[in-house]
């Protein structure tokens, strides 16, 4: 049997932060598919300098859905963020 060929490792570079609440990652998680569930997403926003997490269940996932929870749960919470990384997907 041969080997698998694998990638070469390389160094992984940390995204620093200095100041809480200024940097946010944020995902959208799920298709959850059981019928007892009414939410098929969640919705995951993390501060990068304090690890803080903000997860909301989701019925839809329209850009003015992820608009809202943006503003409700870190806009009016903690200020805006002067970053807001995402990987643009659903």
């Amino acid at each position: 049997m041969q080997a698998v060929p694998r990638q070469p490792v390389t160094e992984m570079t940390p995204i620093l932060c200095p100041v809480p609440f200024a940097m946010w990652g944020i995902d959208l998680v799920g298709q959850f598919l059981k019928p007892s569930v009414k939410y098929k997403d969640e919705i995951v926003a993390v501060d990068y300098f304090s690890k803080w997490v903000e997860v909301v269940p989701m019925k839809n996932t329209r850009a003015k859905d992820v608009e809202e929870f943006i503003w409700k749960n870190i806009i009016t919470r903690f200020d805006i963020p002067k970053i807001i990384l995402s990987d643009n997907g659903p």
